[in-house]
């Protein structure tokens, strides 16, 4: 199971005709799919304004380190559509990277735009960012974030048995999601 994520800029003077403002788009892998049949999404037709519900997760990566998670959801959690875990990179914690509310700009969130699309999506503070573990003394680097996201992603399967996990990581956040992949390559 994979996520892909591509940006279609549609310009006025590359194609005439066409939209004048830039088109964003979302391929996703869901769990019926394969790689030849990805579903479309348009990023700038907002889903109706749906209730989503936001709950949060505490789990723990060894004995010393508390990991701070976040859900979004709409309806029922462990949606058909499949479950995203998104990854911060090293500048941000995750909910202000991937859960930002702008008053007046609906679905300023990612977590809530891929919730009212069927997905339940959550998000992860690595140790040493947002409310996880910043005591120890150690590198809080891109291996070490492999780790975080074996503890993350082993508390979600246990708390949703929801099957494949699609992983969105930003900046930095994509190479602990890479090393989370290469470490557990069975997933």
């Amino acid at each position: 199971m994979r996520i892909r994520l591509w940006e279609h800029d549609i310009l006025k003077n590359k194609w005439p005709g066409l939209a004048n403002d830039r088109q964003q788009w979302i391929y996703a892998a869901t769990p019926t799919s394969n790689n030849k049949n990805l579903e479309k999404l348009n990023m700038t037709d907002l889903p109706p304004q749906v209730e989503i519900t936001g709950v949060e997760h505490w789990t723990k990566k060894g004995d010393e380190v508390d990991l701070f998670l976040w859900e979004k959801y709409s309806g029922q959690p462990n949606n058909d559509k499949g479950t995203i875990l998104c990854v911060h990179g090293s500048s941000m914690a995750s909910q202000p990277t991937f859960d930002l509310q702008v008053e007046g700009r609906p679905y300023s969130s990612v977590m809530d735009w891929f919730a009212a699309q069927g997905f339940d999506c959550w998000c992860v503070d690595m140790e040493g960012y947002g409310r996880s573990t910043k005591d120890r003394d150690v590198m809080c680097g891109i291996e070490n974030g492999g780790h975080d996201l074996a503890a993350a992603s082993a508390y979600i399967q246990d708390q949703r048995n929801c099957g494949p996990l699609l992983v969105y990581g930003i900046s930095s956040g994509a190479l602990r999601a890479a090393k989370f992949a290469e470490m557990h390559p069975e997933g």
